[in-house]
């Protein structure tokens, strides 16, 4: 793997993260410590964080020196519902800049930006240019689900870095050269979501509930690995390095081992994805916030 590519997820550091986290249980300080030495001696220097995942506690357990390191954090769309919205956004990014001992972020995106409305563009426009006026972020952004999404940003202001998935099952992202206009506009693209949180790694019999209603994608896929001999892991990841103008790729870890493992991925092998990418996956199957949704049902 090129380590130039990598981006630490910070999601799991702070919560149990992830559909395929059955344990529910946070990453213990020791296994945290081991991972954040070999981001150190990789030279990985780009983290990934958001408002809504709780990494305080973390961050001053670890031994770390964050000042060499990019990161990236994202606003909730739903801050900017909030009367004082500017205010208690820029109150948040100091409090986590503290946190983390550094004078800027590398990234503010917004994510959760399914929910916009137009009503709130002048608030979106202004808050973004007062974070890059008052140098609390170098560059702004957003994290998205589908391609309209950044359709609609951009009319509002034209962003630097924006997160989408790139997984076996959504390709979303890929469809009608979005990752070559991007990079034509000097846009950042970082993939995100590469094993869909974990579930294209579980096995077929073992799904949660809410999935059982589409096993047969499931058993597919691992038909198809077998049969390629290629493992479902290095699918996924041969899958989204086959993409040069995808910037970063976004993962997180819940063992050194695992992070290791994903360093020196070196797999050269050449396979078709076609028979698996160009099925017409269902919404509620590849898209997270339906997964909510049906949480609460």
């Amino acid at each position: 793997m090129n380590k130039r590519k990598i981006c630490i997820g910070g999601a799991q550091f702070g919560n149990p993260y992830g559909i395929s986290n059955q344990t529910k249980k946070k990453i213990s300080f020791y296994e945290l410590n081991k991972i954040f030495k070999l981001i150190h001696y990789s030279k990985i220097n780009y983290l990934d964080t958001a408002f809504d995942y709780d990494l305080s506690v973390s961050v001053k357990k670890i031994n770390f020196n964050f000042n060499n390191i990019n990161i990236i954090t994202k606003i909730p769309y739903r801050y900017f519902k909030e009367k004082d919205y500017l205010e208690i956004i820029e109150k948040k990014l100091k409090k986590d800049l503290n946190k983390f001992k550094i004078k800027r972020f590398y990234g503010v995106l917004i994510h959760d930006f399914i929910n916009f409305k137009k009503k709130d563009k002048n608030k979106i426009k202004n808050t973004l240019e007062y974070l890059i006026k008052k140098k609390l972020t170098k560059k702004i952004g957003l994290s998205i689900y589908h391609q309209k999404e950044f359709y609609n940003f951009r009319e509002i202001i034209k962003p630097n870095i924006v997160q989408g998935p790139v997984n076996l099952f959504d390709n979303s992202m890929i469809k009608n050269n979005f990752l070559k206009f991007l990079e034509d506009e000097k846009i950042e693209f970082h993939a995100r979501s590469i094993f869909l949180q974990g579930l294209l790694l579980m096995d077929p019999n073992n799904l949660p509930n809410y999935f059982v209603k589409w096993s047969k994608y499931f058993s597919h896929l691992k038909m198809w690995s077998l049969k390629n001999n290629i493992s479902i892991y290095n699918a996924s990841l041969l899958y989204v390095c086959s993409f040069k103008n995808i910037k970063k790729i976004i993962v997180g870890f819940q063992t050194c081992n695992q992070l290791g493992e994903f360093i020196n991925f070196k797999s050269k092998k050449k396979i078709s994805f076609d028979k698996i990418i160009n099925f017409d996956y269902p919404k509620k199957l590849i898209k997270p916030y339906y997964w909510k949704t049906s949480e609460k049902k």
